[in-house]
């Protein structure tokens, strides 16, 4: 508040960015609406496990690593990074039947960003045969951390299996696989078991806003050619 010449309140204007400052010129919006093409692909889930069920794989899993003493023996005969259990899976159905990743193991609860591993579900299908499937079991929060111990590779989160591996008679990798086969369900992919059809696009639209570009914000731009 302020006073006149004759001595009368006058409430102040509240002082904001000038005119055509920076600041001023930021707040300048309009509402706008933005197309997006919805997909036809749903999200994977992936295979649900009992608890009780999860419990007991994750016991059978580290003690048929435990039987492993060393890294290099243990990087010789399965996969335990995420670079060498990708390209183990995109090259499956070239590679010798008995040296196919046959289960993939996966710490989800414990990856950050999840999104590392969005995109499991839908390659472990497509690197399936008919007769010879995918298994992916995802383990519970903390498994990280006990895999890691008793392979003695710092930030294991997923884990390859070969049937190399499970071939070994009477070995704790075939009551593993056993058990993995008998109690997790393959992964399901609807629209790469369904017959190809043309689907018209489908567009939304959603409600956003954008600056307001002036003729003076123009000025002295370049156009690029």
């Amino acid at each position: 508040m302020s006073q006149n010449s004759k001595g009368k309140l006058i409430a102040k204007k509240p002082i904001g960015p000038a005119k055509n400052s920076i600041k001023a010129q930021a707040t300048k919006r309009r509402q706008v609406f933005r197309p997006i093409l919805e997909t036809p692909y749903t999200d994977v889930e992936w295979p649900r496990i009992e608890p009780e069920t999860l419990r007991n794989l994750l016991e059978l899993f580290i003690r048929a690593l435990a039987t492993y003493k060393d890294v290099e023996s243990v990087q010789s005969v399965m996969t335990t990074g995420f670079n060498s259990t990708m390209k183990a899976l995109e090259d499956r159905k070239k590679t010798k039947p008995e040296n196919r990743i046959s289960i993939v193991f996966v710490c989800k609860a414990d990856v950050k960003p999840p999104l590392l591993v969005q995109h499991l579900p839908v390659l472990a299908a497509v690197a399936s045969i008919e007769s010879d499937p995918v298994k992916l079991v995802q383990l519970p929060h903390g498994s990280s951390a006990k895999i890691s111990q008793v392979l003695g590779i710092k930030d294991t989160w997923i884990v390859g299996i070969p049937r190399v591996l499970t071939m070994e008679l009477n070995s704790e990798f075939q009551v593993l696989q056993d058990f993995v086969f008998e109690s997790v369900e393959d992964v399901l992919v609807p629209w790469l078991q369904a017959e190809p059809e043309y689907e018209k696009a489908k567009v939304k639209f959603i409600s956003t806003t954008q600056p307001i570009v002036t003729k003076n914000n123009q000025k002295g731009k370049i156009s690029k050619t």
